[in-house]
């Protein structure tokens, strides 16, 4: 693991560590892990490690950004939040419980 992966992810710095991974996506993993604040289709599909689901809703640029979306995920997104469809929902529905709390 590079040393300023999970530890660092100075948006748009970012850009800088991850090249090939479009800023809209970085911007939106970004906002999972921070804000847990739920992405669109196709970084959901990556973050649930579902590939099929993930080619079918991608766009051109989504296709050529796959590997690079993967390699944030794997450096950025805690073990416990990515990886099927039951961490992604977890994740997202913790924060929503402390929400309701703050309330």
């Amino acid at each position: 693991m590079p040393e300023t992966a999970a530890v660092t992810f100075d948006y748009p710095g970012a850009a800088k560590v991850w090249p090939g991974c479009p800023d809209r996506f970085l911007q939106a993993l970004r906002l999972y892990v921070e804000a847990r604040l739920r992405p669109g289709a196709f970084v959901i599909a990556c973050l649930e490690n579902d590939l099929r689901a993930a080619v079918r809703v991608a766009a051109e640029e989504s296709y050529e950004a796959l590997p690079h979306v993967v390699n944030v995920i794997d450096y950025f997104v805690p073990p416990h939040a990515c990886g099927s469809k039951e961490a992604v929902a977890q994740w997202l529905r913790k924060s929503r419980k402390e929400a309701s709390h703050v309330r």
